[in-house]
């Protein structure tokens, strides 16, 4: 009699396991990671759970300048970060992931559809997790652990706070004296 209850139960235990684990991707947001600051920001590899290899290269926001190739999934975690460029206040990063070694498929964030193959999440104030679908949606199976990514945004000084830190200096010097 144990084994049976045993046997019907662990089905059972399972099931809500993978329920609950891919049911926590809703907490993720859609849509473009919006700079919070003017800043400079690099894109670092976290991990990858896909036996396809796919390429991460950021849309960039200078005119007439294509998708700028940045790493693929199979890229060394230990590796340092890689610098992509300068971003405004609320300017949209956007992405494209092209699997290279698979089905092959480009899937961008200036498009609908390229769109739902990602997801993100704010880790911090200044860095912002980007998770990624590789298998084309909805045939896929929505884990977005194909290939994760780690967006980090370093403000830059705008030209008044260098105008206010030389006044200070300035002052520091005319004091002294």
């Amino acid at each position: 009699m144990k084994k049976i209850i045993a046997t019907a139960v662990a089905p059972a235990v399972i099931a809500a396991a993978a329920f609950t684990a891919s049911a926590d991707i809703t907490d993720y947001e859609t849509g473009p990671i919006v700079s919070p600051y003017a800043a400079t920001f690099t894109v670092d590899f976290v991990s990858s759970r896909a036996g396809w290899t796919g390429e991460l290269s950021w849309l960039s926001n200078v005119e007439n300048e294509g998708p700028v190739l940045l790493m693929s999934n199979k890229s060394d975690p230990n590796a340092a970060p890689t610098f992509v460029g300068s971003v405004a206040e609320g300017e949209s990063v956007l992405f494209q992931y092209e699997i290279t070694n698979g089905t092959h498929n480009i899937f961008r964030q200036d498009t609908e559809v390229g769109a739902a193959q990602f997801r993100h999440q704010w880790t911090s104030s200044n860095t912002a997790r980007l998770f990624v679908e590789d298998i084309k949606l909805p045939g896929g199976d929505a884990d977005y652990n194909d290939a994760i990514f780690d967006i980090a945004f370093t403000p830059v000084p705008t030209p008044g706070t260098f105008a206010m830190a030389g006044l200070a200096g300035g002052m520091l010097i005319k004091r002294r004296r």
